[in-house]
């Protein structure tokens, strides 16, 4: 698996995984999962991550197929 928008768009602010955890108001388990493909986060999370990178929702999970049945 390549690496993904969320990883590549954290990593071009030069933030580490719990500056962004941080920075969004969500767990550093949450960023780590979502880099590693491993889980989307739910939609509220999606967009303050997208909010704290500052760009739209999807520029970082682009739809890809997934479900969205996991949209607390």
């Amino acid at each position: 698996m390549g690496e993904t928008k969320l990883r590549e768009k954290r990593l071009a602010k030069g933030w580490s995984q719990t500056k962004l955890a941080c920075t969004a108001g969500i767990a550093n388990t949450v960023v780590s999962e979502c880099e590693r493909g491993v889980r989307l986060p739910w939609r509220k999370a999606r967009e303050a991550l997208a909010a704290a990178l500052d760009c739209p929702v999807s520029e970082v999970f682009p739809t890809n197929g997934h479900s969205e049945a996991n949209t607390r």
